[in-house]
């Protein structure tokens, strides 16, 4: 059974893996030939003295997944059985294509992607808050941010969940 990409038909799949095992099974699958996918972020985080470490290395963008790309006359028996991966996710106990365009649109959001830096200057896109300037202190959990931002000549905190603001590009 071939395993190539190139050919006609093949389509990416999402693999649930097991816990914390998405780079085991990245690396398993990959030496079988299956050509994979694992979305990685940088995981900085900020110290307890508030210093900023970028050095950390990379996670999961999506713990427990990772994607593969197979055709349908794939081996999906020795996929199912390879080290850290549980299950081809779908429906009916059918595996569920994912189209091309999902894949490439989480590339190129990887690409671009980085961890803010406490003092970086952001904007609040959606919600309530939108179109608020502020100062990214800190993150609260993996989901919310910190903003300082100043009300009526006074610093106000706000939490905010993390994917509603976005770092504001430097201008003269």
């Amino acid at each position: 059974m071939s395993k190539n990409p190139q050919l006609l038909g093949s389509a990416w799949f999402l693999v649930h893996c097991k816990s914390r095992q998405e780079f085991r099974a990245l690396e398993n699958l990959t030496e079988q030939g299956y050509v994979c996918y694992l979305p990685t972020i940088r995981a900085g985080k900020t110290s307890s003295a508030g210093i900023y470490l970028a050095d950390k290395p990379e996670r999961a963008l999506f713990p427990g997944y990772l994607f593969v790309r197979l055709s349908p006359d794939s081996n999906w028996h020795s996929l199912r059985c390879t080290r850290g991966v549980l299950r081809i996710v779908g429906f009916n106990n059918k595996p569920y294509p994912i189209g091309n365009e999902l894949i490439e649109q989480i590339k190129n959001r990887c690409k671009g992607y980085r961890p803010l830096a406490p003092g970086e200057k952001v904007q609040v896109r959606i919600g309530p808050n939108a179109g608020i300037d502020a100062i990214f202190l800190t993150a609260n959990g993996s989901e919310r941010a910190v903003l300082l931002l100043k009300l009526l000549n006074q610093e106000c905190r706000l939490i905010v969940s993390s994917t509603t603001i976005e770092p504001v590009p430097f201008s003269y």
